[in-house]
């Protein structure tokens, strides 16, 4: 058995990464089937979108290349690895929360601080600011 001989080690270090404006809104997780991009690994901070068939992918791709119209569903909560054999990867995510919108990012320099974005966040219980 292992005996612990220093309590005052550090057990781990956190940097803080802004993406969560804490004492806003309580942040609410889910695990949501998100269509893979296969082309990069998702990160945390990446907003996900349900088009209009309410597919989930993340923001700035699609399949063919298209940019796609819809409104931010969730944010991803943590790093993944690149996955490039699987149609659906389950994601750990955001579906409820105040976040800060220049931490935010997608794919393709997709410009989702316009209104437009942030407006149909806001219906979905993501709040960006």
């Amino acid at each position: 058995m292992a005996t612990i001989t220093n309590l005052n080690d550090d057990a781990y270090e956190v940097t803080p990464d802004n993406l969560v404006l804490a004492g806003e809104l309580p942040q609410v997780r889910r695990i949501l089937a998100v269509k893979n991009p296969t082309s990069l690994a998702l990160a945390r901070g990446m907003a996900i979108i349900a088009d209009s068939s309410s597919n989930l992918y993340v923001a700035g791709t699609k399949s063919d290349g298209t940019t796609i119209a819809g409104d931010i569903v969730a944010v991803v909560a943590e790093d993944m690895d690149l996955d490039t054999t699987s149609a659906t990867i389950p994601v750990d995510c955001y579906v409820f929360g105040a976040f800060n919108a220049d931490y935010v990012s997608s794919i393709e320099s997709l410009d989702i601080t316009t209104a437009a974005y942030v407006l149909g966040a806001q219906g979905n219980g993501i709040y960006l600011k």
